[in-house]
């Protein structure tokens, strides 16, 4: 239940913070997260790294491309 709050958290604070915060502090919270085995939190974790990525250095959203990649190369739930 933290995991999901704390995605939720970061989704409302990141356009509130200086970007060393996000580069510093949130980017990597959202990369850890982007390692959860529960499919709800990587789906939520995706979505928030689109917003945040906006204010993120170049070489967290070079991060961001890698996490989402793996997310989306390691997803057993098959969508049609």
């Amino acid at each position: 239940m933290m995991r999901i709050h704390s995605v939720f958290f970061i989704n409302e604070l990141h356009s509130e913070v200086t970007s060393d915060f996000t580069n510093n502090v949130i980017a990597p919270c959202l990369l850890k997260l982007a390692e959860d085995p529960v499919p709800n939190i990587r789906f939520n974790v995706s979505k928030t790294i689109l917003a945040v990525a906006k204010n993120c250095s170049q070489t967290n959203i070079g991060k961001f491309r890698v996490a989402l990649g793996s997310m989306a190369e390691n997803d057993k739930d098959f969508d049609a």
